[in-house]
């Protein structure tokens, strides 16, 4: 059922490469470049798409009620938003993966509801499916649905939490030969209050054994029951819990496929996963941290502090450079991340595909926290308050400070999905007996940095020096992760502390996305771009100090007792009040 795809075979991976202490240079220069004719059809569908938004939603009215207004569902079935990167035949717009991005994006920055909804069934609906799946019955009904325009997503977080490996959603032979009954609940299913179709993971029962599989499920079908659920931000999201009791699903509406039950996600299940996120999480992060940078800048220009304008105080201008700075490099792993991947001879760019979901996230939080604290009270306070007393720009900063936590637990909350890279993508380099040997120490310069990198091309003698800093950065990388191996030689006691894998994974992403930013500067220059150089260097900068706070505590031999202190919390009563409680009555 499951049609097996070798795209990414001999294709170097420059995160992976990053992980073993190299940094690739030469696969990111130079970086690459959306076409021009691609770029123009995606503008042609990100202005259509804007405009049907700004038409038919009010963002405050949605924030209000809770609800994407009657029709616009059908609005964007009927013109193929839903199916942008399919081909016509299906319905679809045949967008690239860049453009299906910034399609997401675009309608973010104006009705984030609404985005959620093309992000999820663009990347975890029928449509994604569908390239999964060889020739036959299943192929044939998927096919039909997504022609039909059928609505759909991905139902896999159970009640008892997504981290666990075992789904406790069962599948079990209907007695009749001709399927499954399916018993079980999820969580926080994207679509689902509206959607047609559900695929859902679940431990398949069949012929004395059990397999993690994929069911497509019609919502329409007895004992399927759907309640919606409600967040503090990302109102009017359509998301709900699905109860399914006893419900028929026919044989061939399963995904059969191969892999290792060892790992919480089945291979289809974990592609789709990954490619869907980018649009999830990391298209509207960028549109969040896009638009405070919008709001913070009006606001700068349009404020004087006792007739000297706001913009000519130094810490003001660093706050704003440094927000600029931060989606500039966001830009740049997206774009990495999806040019890359489509080149043939470039790149595997699918630990980037997963790397980029906690970069996104991290950027739009720094750029929404440092636009709330700039706009002070105003930032806080809510758009209805300010119409209200009739303010001239009811920016709803504070609707994107709400807003954004949702894509900091999309996917894996942040903190988790740290570990998980460093313990499926990183330390098994060092683990392995054919681990790559530990690069050379190389000689200090006069600033302290390793004096090697490779050409850097058209970069600022700033932006050379940290290209130098980052690759001596790599080095120190591989020695730190073979230390910490040497350390714990068991598998069980490596990953016993998360501490050390969450500040590995979040290491590599600051060394990923500085790199990727150098790279995208040195291309900006080359078209003309005058200030890409300054970007690059802003966010460099403030990624050493991040990268120098993140040694520290992996390098801290002298860590509190953080185990005996929580062990001491968990054990009393959750009444009962802390001592310091009781004596300050």
């Amino acid at each position: 059922m499951v049609s097996g795809r070798a795209a990414h075979q001999d294709r170097p991976s420059f995160l992976g490469e990053l992980h073993r202490g190299r940094l690739r240079w030469d696969l990111v220069t130079p970086f690459p470049r959306q076409d021009a004719v691609d770029r123009t059809t995606g503008d042609t569908v990100i202005g259509a798409l804007c405009s049907l938004l700004a038409r038919r939603v009010d963002a405050e009215a949605v924030e209000r009620t809770g609800l994407l207004p009657d029709g616009v569902l059908d609005d964007l079935r009927e013109r193929g938003f839903l199916r942008a990167g399919l081909a016509t035949g299906m319905g679809g717009l045949e967008l690239s993966p860049l453009n299906v991005f910034r399609m997401v994006s675009a309608a973010a920055a104006h009705s984030l509801p609404a985005a959620m909804v093309l992000a999820v069934e663009n990347g975890f609906g029928l449509g994604a499916l569908l390239g999964h799946l060889r020739p036959g019955p299943l192929r044939d009904f998927v096919e039909e649905r997504v022609r039909s325009g059928t609505l759909s997503g991905l139902a896999d977080t159970e009640a008892a939490g997504a981290s666990n490996l075992r789904r406790l959603t069962t599948a079990a032979p209907a007695g009749d030969e001709q399927g499954f009954l399916l018993d079980g609940e999820k969580l926080f299913v994207g679509n689902a209050p509206v959607a047609d179709h559900l695929i859902v993971s679940a431990t398949v029962r069949e012929h004395g054994a059990e397999h993690r599989r994929l069911l497509i499920v019609d919502t329409r079908a007895p004992g399927v029951r759907i309640v919606a659920q409600d967040f503090a931000g990302v109102r009017g999201f359509p998301i709900g819990r699905v109860v399914c009791e006893r419900v028929p699903v026919p044989a061939d509406r399963v995904v059969t496929e191969g892999g290792d039950d060892s790992v919480r996600l089945t291979p289809v299940a974990a592609t789709m996963a990954r490619r869907g996120r980018v649009l999830l999480t990391a298209a509207p992060s960028l549109a969040l941290a896009g638009q405070c940078l919008t709001w913070s800048r009006e606001f700068v220009r349009s404020r004087t502090i006792d007739g000297r304008p706001l913009g000519d105080y130094p810490e003001i201008q660093r706050r704003l450079a440094r927000s600029a700075a931060e989606v500039f490099a966001l830009e740049a792993v997206a774009e990495w991340v999806l040019l890359a991947d489509s080149e043939p001879a470039r790149a595997d760019t699918r630990l980037e595909q997963s790397a980029i979901k906690n970069i996104g996230t991290g950027i739009a939080a720094r750029v929404v926290d440092r636009t709330v604290a700039l706009l002070a009270g105003e930032g806080y306070e809510t758009v209805a308050s300010k119409r209200r007393r009739g303010a001239r720009r009811p920016f709803p900063v504070e609707r994107a400070l709400r807003d954004l936590w949702a894509f900091r637990i999309a996917g894996g909350v942040d903190f988790h999905f740290d570990q998980v890279m460093s313990r499926q993508h990183i330390l098994p380099h060092y683990l392995a007996t054919a681990a790559p040997p530990a690069p050379a120490r190389q000689p200090q310069g006069d600033d302290g940095e390793r004096m090697y990198a490779p050409a850097p091309g058209p970069l600022s003698a700033r932006n050379q020096r940290h290209l130098r800093f980052l690759t001596g950065q790599v080095t120190d990388f591989s020695r730190i992760c073979r230390a910490l191996v040497a350390r714990h030689p068991d598998e069980t006691a490596l990953y016993a502390d998360a501490r050390p894998l969450i500040l590995l994974n979040r290491l590599a992403n600051e060394v990923l996305t500085s790199s990727l930013a150098l790279a995208r500067a040195a291309a900006h220059t080359a078209a003309g771009r005058t200030d890409a150089q300054d970007l690059a260097d802003v966010h460099c900068a403030g990624a050493r100090h991040r990268i120098a706070g993140l040694r520290r505590e992996l390098a801290d031999a002298d860590a509190p007792d953080y185990r005996g202190l929580a062990a001491g919390l968990l054990a009393r009563p959750s009444q009962e009040p802390l001592d310091h409680a009781k004596e300050s009555r």
